[in-house]
This record gives C-alpha cells, structure tokens and sequence, in this order.
C-alpha cells in the first residue's frame, strides 16, 4: 500500500468515525428527550394526585360542617 492508499484509508476512516459520532449525538439526544417526557409524565400525574387529595380534604371538610 502506497502513500495515497494509506492518505484514501485514513481519510475514510475518519469520514465513518464522524458519521458514527453524528449517530451517537442523535441517540444520546433521543434518550434526553425521552427521560425528559418521562419525567414530565410523571411530574404531571404527581400534579394530579394532589389536586384530586386536595379536592377530597375539601369535600371531607365541607361535610364535617
């Protein structure tokens, strides 16, 4: 292999790691979007957990007058 062989080898391997690095940002970002939605899900359920005890405390309130 001469030294164009070796310059064309490198340069291809270089151009494949960039594109796999590209794929990998992608995915980590994917996986951040996801735990974010999941979290947001969760944040919203937790909101209306309380609000529905909150609603029950009221209603239990109200009929002990």
């Amino acid at each position: 292999m001469g030294t164009r062989g070796l310059v064309r080898l490198i340069s291809v391997m270089s151009f494949t790691s960039a594109i796999l690095s590209g794929f990998a940002v992608y995915w980590a970002h994917q996986a951040y979007v996801s735990a974010a939605r999941t979290n947001l899900a969760a944040l919203s359920a937790s909101e209306n957990a309380l609000t529905a005890a909150a609603s029950c405390q009221e209603g239990t309130l109200l009929l002990s007058r």
